[in-house]
């Protein structure tokens, strides 16, 4: 009965008011809850959008973590791939080359042992011998580069440097070393 109560008055005034006044009236209450209406619908509508902009936001970081957690998944897979063939023994590195060599029917011209060298804080040990081939096909080239690394332990090709030579055959010298752990 309130509400009743206190629209009365405001009516009566209302319909004691000319025609043109009441559409003026009536016309400035419409255009006042339209604008009311638009501010109240882009305020949600740029609420909505910074919302959606967070949400995009999000999904790109929790992608790059997901990301980022299977790089790091791979990385310690292959970190402890390392570590295992670190504690292998290594092999005799002149034979071992040497046998390689000689099942890729490849002639070693020269051989010789560089020092041995401690690497991570003197918590590894690196081996390696210096390889002069001649007269070396790359397909026996390649054969021999790809067995020397399928060996036990860790058995890296360093350094590789090819001079062609007439009739398809090269000059290459080859840095092959293996990694062990200290003991």
């Amino acid at each position: 009965m309130a509400i009743h109560d206190t629209l009365r008055p405001l009516i009566q005034r209302f319909l004691g008011l000319t025609r043109r006044e009441q559409l003026l009236l009536l016309a400035t209450v419409a255009a006042f809850f339209l604008a009311v209406f638009f501010i109240i619908h882009l305020q949600i509508a740029a609420k909505a959008e910074a919302i959606q902009r967070k949400t995009t936001d999000n999904a790109k970081r929790l992608e790059r973590i997901a990301q980022l957690t299977g790089n790091y998944h791979l990385g310690q897979k292959r970190r402890e791939h390392f570590e295992t063939k670190l504690n292998e023994s290594p092999p005799g590195l002149i034979t071992y080359v040497e046998q390689i060599a000689e099942r890729t029917k490849i002639e070693i011209a020269s051989i010789s042992t560089r020092p041995e060298a401690s690497i991570d804080g003197d918590n590894i040990l690196e081996r390696s011998v210096e390889l002069t081939l001649t007269n070396v096909s790359l397909e026996h080239l390649v054969a021999f580069l790809k067995a020397c690394e399928a060996g036990p332990g860790i058995v890296l090709v360093k350094q590789l440097r090819i001079q062609p030579r007439p009739q398809n055959v090269l000059t290459s010298w080859v840095t092959v070393a293996t990694y062990s752990k200290k003991k």
